[in-house]
């Protein structure tokens, strides 16, 4: 869980100007330059007790965000996306549920802005699926369980959208994508087997315009 302390963020007003008196609200709001909220990741167990925090100490607590932290498939180990404030990078560490020790998997970096694309997804073998615009159009990167780089899922001149979902045993990951048109969308499916084309996309979707499409798993 995160544990967010607005105790150094001022003060900001925002009045509601569709009633007749016009009521005001004051909520904490860090504008440009002000002081952060100070975040902190935490680990607790099911049957409570005392959270163990993450020892984020190689980072600025006044300048350090956490845009989103789960846990992984062993449920040994938390996972969180840290980013320092003006977003040009972004670490993806993982967390020692038991103890708070922290390792740095890798580092997505970009000389303009580095977005948070959405949660890992994690393959039975722990290796894991990575949203990433780093060439940029954004794709899926498929990394080891120690964060080493396996290569780009898929590749070109188009963008993934949405967040993907696997067929672990047949080895495809399926997901909405521009690959047909920017202004629509289709479904497909990628073979997520080592010997895979990155160019190679089967989409499974007929006619134009965007499609929807929902799953019962």
């Amino acid at each position: 869980f995160l544990r967010i302390d607005d105790g150094p963020v001022h003060d900001f007003t925002v009045v509601d100007p569709v009633p007749a008196r016009q009521p005001t609200e004051v909520t904490p709001y860090p504008k440009a330059g002000d002081p952060l909220p100070l975040v902190k990741v935490g680990c607790v167990t099911v049957a409570g007790g005392e959270p163990i925090w993450a020892r984020l100490d190689d980072y600025s607590p006044h300048e350090m965000i956490v845009s989103r932290a789960g846990f992984t498939p062993d449920g040994q180990h938390a996972y969180a996306y840290v980013l320092n404030r003006q977003q040009t990078w972004l670490d993806f560490v993982q967390i020692d549920a038991r103890s708070g020790a922290v390792q740095r998997l890798f580092r997505e970096t970009t000389k303009a802005w580095v977005d948070d694309h959405g949660p890992p997804v994690y393959l039975k073998d722990r290796s894991f699926l990575f949203i990433s615009e780093r060439d940029g159009y954004r794709h899926l990167y498929r990394y080891k369980s120690d964060g080493k780089l396996i290569g780009q899922v898929k590749k070109g001149a188009w963008e993934m959208r949405g967040v993907p979902r696997l067929d672990d045993k047949q080895e495809w990951v399926y997901f909405s994508g521009t690959k047909d048109g920017w202004i629509g969308s289709n479904y497909y499916r990628a073979s997520l087997a080592a010997d895979a084309s990155p160019e190679k996309v089967e989409r499974l979707t007929d006619g134009v315009g965007t499609h929807v499409t929902t799953t019962n798993s």
